[in-house]
């Protein structure tokens, strides 16, 4: 596995990682969204995690993880009108 975290802000006391992911889950439908982002990518997380962790010396429970969609089509994958995008935040406990 390899990639990059998008976002790290590092407060006082925590750390907050965030990854920007687009369209491709954009089909699905919205209720069931948040658990097929979790089960894709909590793995890419967490390693985030872990490295965050060693890197800052923070406690993993002081370290959020979060996904951040955009998608530029609606939820049966046809595309928005003018610039519109589609934003979905998502929390990995």
């Amino acid at each position: 596995m390899k990639g990059n975290a998008d976002l790290i802000i590092k407060y006082p006391d925590r750390v907050l990682i965030l990854d920007y992911k687009s369209d491709n889950d954009s089909v699905i439908n919205e209720e069931y969204m948040p658990d097929v982002l979790k089960e894709k990518y909590e793995p890419q997380l967490k390693l985030y995690r872990h490295m965050i962790k060693k890197l800052y010396k923070v406690d993993k429970e002081k370290i959020a993880l979060g996904i951040i969609f955009f998608s530029q089509k609606d939820i049966t994958g046809e595309f928005l009108k003018g610039e519109s995008v589609r934003v979905r935040y998502t929390e990995i406990v």
